[in-house]
């Protein structure tokens, strides 16, 4: 399946998951950058809050660009385990100053995206985090593993598009897995998408508007 943009695809998620899934109380968390955009229309169709939760990787120190972790914003350390392939086993020591720069990105990142609003509380929520695409699944694994330390009721995980590799690495982390699509094999997630631009941190910004200003201005979640 080939979308036309990510908020397009986003539309479309969150339509199956309204008429499939129909999560009671939800706030979808978005994977920012581009999974910010897909997140913002799939809350759309939910009628639900949006929030974002910034992860930073970390990268193999023989390969950078290979993703070996993840820190979130408060610096908690998800690693792929043993799902790595050997060449890029790595002790977590030396990762300890990647993981301290990652945490400070991360932190200074949520700051700028959220206009320094806290965080939506996930106690007792039903949490959907969504992605533009999932082709390891370590960063959504992060942050569902974020939505369980903050309370969630039940974590859903979706995308329209994700690989079977991540699709089974959620599934021991989430209660529902979904996404649209699930090629094979899945080399990447722009070749699911006619339009896969960067997205900047003003378009974060921008799509979170609608949920930061009533909560900076007193108004609730």
């Amino acid at each position: 399946m080939i979308y036309a943009n990510r908020t397009v695809a986003g539309t479309l998620l969150g339509a199956y998951l309204r008429e499939h899934l129909t999560p009671t109380d939800p706030v979808v968390i978005g994977v920012p950058r581009g999974g910010a955009i897909t997140a913002s229309a799939v809350a759309h169709e939910l009628h639900a809050p949006l929030d974002v939760v910034v992860v930073e990787r970390i990268y193999a120190p023989e390969n950078p660009s290979f993703p070996v972790a993840t820190v979130d914003e408060e610096g908690r350390l998800v690693t792929m385990g043993g799902n790595l392939p050997l060449p890029y086993h790595v002790a977590l020591e030396d990762l300890t100053d990647q993981v301290e720069r990652a945490t400070s990105t991360a932190q200074r990142r949520a700051k700028t995206y959220r206009l320094h609003a806290p965080h939506i509380s996930l106690a007792d929520r039903n949490v959907v985090v969504v992605d533009d695409g999932m082709l390891t699944g370590l960063t959504t694994c992060a942050i569902a593993l974020y939505a369980r330390a903050h309370g969630a009721a039940t974590v859903t995980a979706a995308t329209p598009v994700a690989s079977r590799q991540a699709m089974a690495q959620l599934a021991h982390i989430a209660d529902s897995v979904v996404a649209l699509d699930t090629p094979q094999p899945m080399e990447s997630v722009r070749h699911h998408y006619r339009h896969f631009i960067p997205v900047p941190d003003a378009a974060v910004r921008a799509v979170l508007h609608h949920t930061i200003e009533p909560r900076l201005a007193g108004r609730g979640s």
